[in-house]
């Protein structure tokens, strides 16, 4: 409740310092997490930048997107950042320079170390479309937010669930948005959390300050400029290779090469700037000695032209200033294939995970997709990909494994098929799934891994590994 003193003599300065210090405490008990951008960043936030300038009156910092891609909170695994009891609220102040809509989402699981009951949740905020450039508190309760992956799916957030980790998702959209501030309390929240201010940076003597070089003219009497440690063109002398004991790169004509490498997404609009030249931001990073540029796309349906656009311009541009290319074409997060599309259903879950490397379908669909990106001429240099050395590794997929602990939530038909070929695997291996139970049967340990293989039942005849987590099990005593 909010209390209002009004004070009519000075005699009473002191009931009102009482009362307003007991509302304060009041309202920080109803808190349950907090974090702001004053010092920049907190430690381990995953993604989206540093901002100083445009800031509401006496707030020192906020994280902004750059480009469409998401803003995502630092990993709080074991223990979460918090955790769900009942009448929570997810709140936080933002601005978006392009109102539209977006997604708020929460990964929460169990409690501990291990991926257990792992459930990611949404919440699509209202937008008004003639809020452009005004901040703007957001109270989201979690009884509003639905579980679209996981044990949880189409439900709200379970209570002693650990939420570990949130992020603000806009679907390569650059809507320009920023926040400076996310607290979480029990209710809606009365008032917002008073402004952070500036503190000296953490480990560094002195105040911190706003790093603004002058725009980079390339002045040839500059003390530091690398770009003569680059070839004039990437790849003139031929295709990036391996040394002869395949431990080492070598460029076309044999000579050693050592890479310093750096992702880049400058082909998109960034959120506080205009569309960047990208002949000048190459120049800017052969200037400063990298000579290899990560390139992380998405060929899949809905966005593979726009994304192969994007590969092209950046090799060409990359090339000029003597930067190869590594190009990262599908991660299963946010890829578009759907069962619709016949890829095997993977029970929602886990979403796409896991399916590129046993689905025949998935497969046959992605060398489509390459074949597109490849094989066709690069309008900006004349020659397809396929025939460029400046694109120097092709990065199959991104962040994926059967090991990995994603892998235990495939399902429903695409689960039959990963145990049917691993059922024919075993038989190829040990003659029969019988023979490679009794293998395995020998050596059982005592660590997370001592479970036994069994044998399924029905047709097909399968085989299946039951363990808590694939990717524990090279852990002390497995």
């Amino acid at each position: 409740m909010r209390i209002t003193v009004m004070l009519a003599a000075i005699g009473l300065s002191l009931l009102a310092f009482l009362v307003a210090h007991g509302q304060e405490a009041e309202q920080d008990d109803a808190v349950v997490y907090k974090t702001d951008f004053a010092n920049g960043l907190p430690d381990g936030w995953k993604k989206g930048v540093a901002v100083l300038d445009g800031l509401p009156k006496g707030v020192a910092g906020a994280v902004t997107s750059q480009g469409g891609e998401n803003i995502e909170a630092n990993h709080a695994w074991v223990n979460g950042h918090f955790t769900v009891t009942e009448g929570l609220h997810f709140n936080y102040r933002a601005v978006l320079s392009n109102p539209q809509w977006y997604q708020v989402f929460i990964f929460c699981k169990k409690p501990g170390q291990e991926a257990e009951a792992m459930n990611l949740y949404e919440y699509k905020p209202a937008v008004d479309l003639a809020t452009a450039g005004e901040w703007r508190v957001v109270s989201a309760p979690l009884s509003e937010f639905v579980c679209t992956s996981g044990p949880n799916k189409g439900k709200a957030p379970v209570p002693d669930e650990v939420c570990w980790t949130y992020f603000w998702a806009f679907q390569g959209r650059d809507l320009g948005m920023s926040v400076d501030l996310v607290w979480v309390t029990t209710g809606e929240p009365e008032s917002v959390p008073a402004a952070a201010v500036k503190s000296d940076a953490k480990g560094l003597e002195g105040p911190i300050w706003a790093f603004e070089p002058e725009k980079d003219t390339f002045d040839g009497a500059a003390l530091l400029d690398l770009r003569h440690l680059n070839e004039a063109v990437a790849g003139e002398s031929g295709f990036v290779g391996l040394s002869e004991d395949g431990n080492d790169f070598v460029l076309g004509n044999g000579t050693p090469a050592r890479f310093w490498a750096v992702n880049t997404s400058a082909y998109r609009k960034h959120a506080l700037f205009p569309a960047p030249d990208l002949a000048r931001h190459a120049r800017f990073l052969a200037k400063r000695g990298v000579n290899m540029v990560r390139v992380h796309g998405n060929i899949t349906p809905e966005s593979g032209e726009e994304e192969r656009e994007n590969l092209w311009r950046t090799v060409a541009a990359m090339k000029q200033e003597g930067i190869y290319t590594t190009f990262s074409p599908y991660w299963a997060v946010s890829s578009r294939v759907k069962p619709a599309m016949g890829v095997l259903d993977t029970g929602g879950e886990v979403g796409n995970h896991g399916l590129l490397f046993f689905d025949a379908k998935l497969q046959e669909a992605y060398k489509s997709w390459m074949k597109q990106v490849l094989a066709e001429p690069n309008p900006h240099t004349g020659i397809p990909l396929a025939e460029d050395p400046a694109l120097a590794i092709i990065q199959l997929q991104n962040e994926d494994s059967l090991l990995f602990w994603t892998s235990q939530g495939i399902k429903s038909e695409a689960g039959a098929e990963l145990r049917r070929q691993f059922a024919e695997f075993l038989k190829g291996k040990y003659g029969s799934l019988q023979q490679a139970l009794d293998a395995w049967a020998s050596r059982a340990s005592t660590g997370p891994c001592n479970r036994r293989w069994t044998r399924g039942t029905g047709p097909p005849l399968r085989a299946t590994m039951r363990r808590p987590d694939r990717w524990v099990c090279t852990s002390s005593g497995s």
